[in-house]
């Protein structure tokens, strides 16, 4: 257990005397709710304090959804494991197939993290552009007569203006 009144952080896990995780209140930084939550019936990689105490004061444990086994429950809410959301490729597609992260979206950051990641993702799923791409086609000073950007519009086959 760790409290911290001056921050408004508390951390309890219950485990039982076998190391197993049974459960846990984490109040004012839930950061590593996503990842614990899974290992609720296991038993737990490391000592339970290093996964409440802050930096410092012996924890705390990087320890993030890779560590979780196949078998994990990562979405309670449609029962899917971490083994079945490893079979996609994109969280659009996770939640098409398997309806992870469509409940209570708790999930959804521990997803992202058991995704693949590419090197330059762009800005978002829906933008077609990368960062990098998006700094070569920019208006640069003393473009200013440019009505619009070619490279971009041809580089992707739409019309020039």
């Amino acid at each position: 257990m760790y409290a911290d009144a001056r921050s408004g952080v508390y951390k309890k896990l219950v485990v039982a005397p076998d190391g197993t995780l049974l459960g846990g209140v984490p109040v004012g930084d839930a950061e590593q709710y996503g990842t614990l939550r899974p290992m609720t019936g296991t038993v737990l990689p490391v000592a339970p304090g290093q996964l409440v105490l802050p930096a410092g004061a012996g924890g705390p444990v990087a320890l993030g959804p890779s560590a979780l086994p196949d078998e994990a429950v990562i979405c309670s809410c449609h029962n899917v494991t971490k083994g079945a959301i490893r079979e996609h490729t994109t969280l659009p597609e996770v939640k098409k197939c398997t309806k992870a992260g469509t409940g209570c979206g708790s999930c959804v950051k521990v997803i992202g993290q058991l995704l693949p990641q590419s090197r330059d993702a762009g800005l978002c799923g829906c933008f077609a552009y990368t960062r990098s791409e998006l700094y070569e086609i920019r208006p640069h000073p003393g473009d200013h007569l440019v009505r619009g950007p070619p490279r971009l519009t041809r580089a992707r086959g739409g019309a020039r203006r």
